[in-house]
């Protein structure tokens, strides 16, 4: 096996485990050129559209047309955008506005990666407590454009 292959395989097995395990690694351990701003400009269309009450535009700009959703009080996964628009509409009827932290990215190639987020988001009364959420989206490449194809969540911090 040449240098070059074991690399590749050293640094996506690397990932792989971070990814499984939440173990920080260094931002280009495991980045594909350009995936890191890809990635993060995607989480600020996310959040624009949240900010924005835009769910249908949110799940149909971001979310592939399989997507799995499956939530910590969800009492079975949301599966296609047809199930994920109402969803993500009562979540942001509940959090009307979110800031969106990449805090984990980890890929295997240029068109698959994983990336851990954190919620902040902010309940319909000014006196509420913000509710911090942990995400876990799976993402595609798909032509130009990465699309969550599944996004997992729960409560609570890292």
């Amino acid at each position: 096996m040449s240098a070059a292959a074991m690399k590749l395989m050293s640094r996506s097995m690397a990932c792989a485990i971070a990814l499984l395990s939440m173990v920080p690694l260094p931002a280009h351990a495991c980045d594909a050129p350009g995936a890191r701003r890809a990635i993060e400009a995607r989480l600020a269309e996310l959040e624009g559209y949240w900010n924005g009450n835009k769910p249908a535009e949110l799940v149909d700009a971001l979310y592939d047309k399989d997507v799995v959703i499956l939530g910590e009080q969800l009492p079975k996964p949301a599966v296609g955008r047809d199930q994920a628009k109402p969803l993500v509409g009562e979540l942001i009827e509940a959090f009307p506005s979110a800031e969106i932290a990449l805090e984990r990215i980890a890929s295997e190639s240029s068109d698959q990666m994983g990336t851990w987020v954190l919620w902040t988001l902010a309940g319909k009364e000014a006196s509420q407590a913000p509710t911090k959420v942990r995400s876990l989206f799976i993402w595609s490449k798909v032509g130009e454009d990465w699309l969550i194809r599944a996004d997992m969540y729960s409560f609570g911090g890292y």
